[in-house]
Parts: C-alpha cells; structure tokens; sequence
C-alpha cells in the first residue's frame, strides 16, 4: 500500500522563493527541473469525499492527466503521511464523465459505500476548488546509510560547507537526469520541490509558496528534517502542516460550516493519546515512544490556540510542552547531549509564553468566578464588590488579549518552528546516540520497566523530601512540591502501561491527582498576586484588598485540602 512521506515548508516572505535555487544544500543539484501543474480537486455538495478523509484530484503533469486519490493527512511538525494511489486517465473520459471511480483501490470503495454506489457518486462530485502553480524540483540522492541507519546517529560528514554564520551544511550529491542515482537497489533519494502559484475556490484564492521534500526510498523521515533545518539557516521557513486540499476546501464561498454541521469545526483542545508501552521495549524505544506522543500532543493543539476561542486549548498545549520536558528531565541519565539540553531550553522558551497566557485566563477566570459568586449576597454589597472589581477584569482583559498575541507570534516564527523541525530530527535520528561508549549503548539497551522503576523511584524521593513541612513551607518552596509532583505524575502516565497490578495503579494516580489539584490551587493564588503586580494594582487599591481578603479565604480552605491530600498520598502505596 503506497504511503506518501513528504515535508511541507511555507516562506513567511515570498519574494525570498528566489533564494532557494542558491542554497549550498542544492550546490550540486543542477538547475531543476521546472512545469506548470494544473489541479481540479472534487468533491460532492454535501463534501462527503472529505467527510470520509479523502481528497481526490485530477492533475495535468508532464502532458499527461494523473488522478490521484489521498486518504486523511496524519500531520505534525510539517510531515505529511498518507496513503496515496496514482493512475493515468484519458482527458476525454474526464471531460465527459469526471474523475474515473470503477477502479478505486477496495479500502476506498470500503470507506464511501458500496460499489453500487459509486455510479451515483460520480453524479454527484463535481469541481469544488483548483491549484495552478509553477514547480521546479531538484533530486538529492540519498546513500544507503542515510535510508537504512537514523542519520542522528552517523558522524557530520568533513565534505560541507559554511553559511553566512559559520555553520556547516552538506553538500547534496552531484545529480543526472530526473531521478538520477535513485534506480538502484538499496538507494533512495528527495525530491525538493519549490511551489509558486495559487489555490483558488470561487472567487476566492491563497497565495501558494512553498517548499515539498519527499522521500522517496526507505521509511526514516530524518533526511527530511535535517535538509529542512538546512535550508532554514539562511531561508525564512516555517512548518507548513495544511496540505493543498486542506487550503482548497477552508476557501469555500459561505465560509467553514457551509456544506453542513462539523464539515469545517472549529479545532478543539486535545487530549494526548493513551501511551502503551511493550514490556519487550528497550528504555531508548521507550523514550523515542513517549516523546513522539508528546510531540504529537504540542501540535494537535496548536491549531485550537492559533484559531481557537477556548482557553483550554492553551492549556491543553502548556501540559503537553511541560509533558516533554519531564520526559526528557526523566531520561537524562540515559540520554543527555548537546542537541537535548538545546531542545529543553527552546521548550521551555516556548512554555514560558504559554505560561504568560495561561496566567491571564486562570486570573479572568478568577474574577468571572468571582462575580458571580458575590452577586448571589446582598443586592449591596454584591453591587458594591461589582464596581471594585470591573474596572480590574477589562484591564485584565487587555493584558490576556496581548499575551495572545504574543504566543500567536512565536507560534508562527521561524524560531518555533525550528524546535519542530529540530524535534523530529533528533527523534527520527537518534541524535543522541553520535558519541556514546559501550556502556551508555548498554544502557540505552536495558528493558524498559527496570529503568522505570529506576526513574520512578528517584523521582518519588524528590516530591517527598521537597514536600517535608508542607504547611510550613514559604510560597516559592510550595511551588516546587507542585512542579516536583507533576512530574512524578508525567512519569507515571508515561510508564503505567507496564505495570500489571491495574488496581494498585489507579488507586495511586488518584491519589497523586488529588494531592496535584490542591497543591495546584495554592499555586494559582501565588500567580494571582503577581498578576496583581503586572497590572499595578497599589497597595490601598479598593480592588487589591479585595482579592487579598479573598484569596486569604481561600488559602486557609486550600492548606487544609493539601495537608490532607499530602498525608493521604504518603499513606498511598506505590506501584514499581
């Protein structure tokens, strides 16, 4: 079954799409090939083809008409991943008839209906959005090596070259003839290809710059990423996770929504998926499994940030960022490198942005909950606390909006999306694996569930040595044994899958929770005053001793319920 493996890149400026063809990397590639591409993309009125996670389209290619059928785009960090089947058709029948749907591949006939369905389709599908754009591609052959070993784990090769800034960048492979080297057994190679053209449904139409590597030969997309980080060097590129057909049909004339209910739904916060570990795992395909889950969570909800109105959506993204970093903190005896310690950091640049805006909607929820508390007291006092505190939440409003601002900037830098691309060439790579000696490979080796334990164990002393004296401990202090026991909790999701006592688990993340969710609700009282700080609220503000007055409620029902929580997950038998 063919699987389409390629890396979308978007230029933030147009004008630099004539930069790319001088770009060291393509030095030995030749001039490029370069046609004209025509697309129609069909679909019904209904859309019931993207309904069922296809996109078909028809598409005139080196004098000939291609259809090509794509199932449901699997897509982080600009890797594309499909299954995609290709067949030549005749204009004629095309003109005549549409798209030709007696030979759909059988999952795909499975997936729309019967076979007795498909006359009826293709009365239905007609033209919904075409692409017209100019490619030029290049072909970079790819060694053997570099398809059959993860390159991270190969030494840098001495032939390179030096951009502007000092930094090396390989040299590709001397290229002949369209696929050039890509013939022979056991070798693979990229095809590069700039797009520069348009997308257009109706009357309206999106601008399309953009840069595709795929690969073609082998399964390891680590080539990919590391030609993209190159080419981001000197280029102002940013991951591209929105196909074609993504772009075609978000133009539609009425709008998202306008072929019926959740065609087009707003992007929701996510939830990360269940991690499921094989016992039979080495501690290194433990690590690269947990990170991939969380480097799919940071970009299932990047979109609900970006173009979502619900704050969970920050939320949602905060954990999964913070989720990697305990990864990481918890496999740093095993795993530990320049390019690690330079991903943790650009995490948690990333992280402190999100923090900023997650703090702006913790305190306006605060003060809506606030609100709406004191309207229920009496018809006074309620209308006196009211006044006291609107002015403070349309101040705390413009704060939030501009913090979101600033996270929707840094989401859309070439800075984040070079963490994406650095990502997942280090995990596609091994990158950690370059100078290890035999006794770190041994390491990296040993079964998953002794080194979970190890990790599990090391990290429960933390929580309760820094936790000893909760009640008495100053804020900064109590923040620790927050931050200390969201990891231990980090690691318990990432790891409980191995264990088989399910009972004693479940018992022990209860507990762990509970203690997490009051230790959490001193911390937001912390945060609050700060807040109150940023907005340069006096210390005489009418509305500053009212929150003092209520957050001091709230922190003496807040230490009971931790103290509580505290003795009940020391009493909690662990699991490993």
């Amino acid at each position: 079954m063919p699987i389409e493996t390629e890396l979308k890149l978007r230029f933030l400026n147009p004008e630099d799409t004539a930069k790319l063809p001088a770009h060291p990397l393509l030095a030995n590639a030749g001039p490029g090939t370069r046609e004209q591409l025509t697309a129609t993309y069909y679909d019904t009125p209904a859309r019931e083809l993207l309904r069922s996670g296809i996109a078909l389209r028809v598409r005139r290619e080196n004098g000939r008409l291609l259809q090509t059928v794509k199932t449901a785009n699997t897509s982080f960090g600009g890797l594309h991943q499909r299954r995609e089947w290709e067949r030549e058709v005749q204009e004629k029948d095309v003109l005549e008839n549409g798209p030709v749907l007696d030979r759909l591949p059988k999952i795909l006939r499975k997936t729309l209906g019967k076979k007795k369905s498909n006359k009826k389709l293709s009365k239905r599908i007609a033209p919904c959005f075409t692409t017209d754009f100019k490619r030029t591609q290049w072909i970079l052959p790819l060694s053997p090596r570099a398809i059959d070993t993860p390159p991270g784990a190969r030494q840098r090769s001495a032939d390179s070259l030096r951009d502007d800034h000092g930094r090396n960048l390989r040299r590709a492979a001397p290229a002949h003839g369209k696929h050039a080297g890509a013939g022979h057994a056991g070798e693979g190679y990229v095809e590069v290809c700039l797009d520069e053209g348009e997308i257009r449904n109706g009357k309206r139409a999106v601008a399309l710059h953009e840069v595709e590597l795929e690969l073609k030969g082998g399964d390891n997309p680590a080539p990919l990423y590391e030609m993209a980080l190159q080419l981001q060097q000197t280029l102002p590129l940013v991951v591209e996770n929105a196909s074609k057909a993504q772009r075609g049909y978000e133009l539609d004339d009425d709008g998202p929504g306008s072929h019926g209910p959740n065609v087009f739904p707003a992007p929701k916060p996510r939830k990360a998926r269940a991690i499921t570990l094989d016992p039979k795992m080495s501690a290194e395909m433990a690590f690269v499994h947990i990170m991939n889950n969380c480097y799919a969570g940071i970009q299932a909800n990047e979109a609900a940030v970006l173009l979502g109105a619900d704050p969970k959506g920050v939320y949602r993204m905060r954990v999964e960022l913070r989720r990697a970093r305990a990864c990481l903190a918890l496999f740093k005896p095993l795993i530990q490198d320049d390019d690690s310690r330079e991903l943790s950091a650009e995490l948690r640049w990333i992280a402190g942005i999100l923090g900023h805006a997650r703090g702006w909607d913790v305190f306006a929820e605060t003060l809506d909950g606030i609100a709406t508390r004191i309207t229920v007291r009496a018809q006074e006092a309620a209308a006196r606390d009211g006044s006291v505190l609107e002015s403070l939440r349309t101040e705390a409003g413009g704060k939030r909006e501009r913090y979101y601002r600033e996270l929707r900037e840094a989401l859309g830098s070439v800075r984040y999306s070079r963490l994406l691309l650095g990502l997942g060439a280090w995990l596609n790579g091994r990158g950690w694996r370059a100078r290890l000696d035999p006794d770190a490979r041994r390491a990296l080796a040993q079964p998953a569930m002794r080194f979970s334990t190890k990790a599990l164990r090391k990290q429960y002393k933390r929580v309760t040595k820094s936790g000893e004296s909760l009640l008495r401990l100053p804020p900064a202090e109590r923040n620790r044994v927050c931050i200390e026991s969201k990891k231990l909790a980090y690691g318990v999701h990432f790891f409980r899958s191995l264990y088989s006592d399910k009972a004693l688990v479940g018992a022990y993340v209860k507990s762990l929770s509970r203690l997490r969710d009051k230790l959490g609700v001193l911390d937001d009282a912390v945060v609050a005053r700060a807040l109150q700080d940023e907005v340069e609220l006096s210390g005489d503000d009418p509305a500053r001793r009212f929150l003092q007055g209520w957050h001091a409620a709230e922190m003496v029902d807040g230490l009971h319920g931790a103290d509580k929580a505290w003795k009940g997950f020391l009493r909690r038998r662990y699991f490993w």
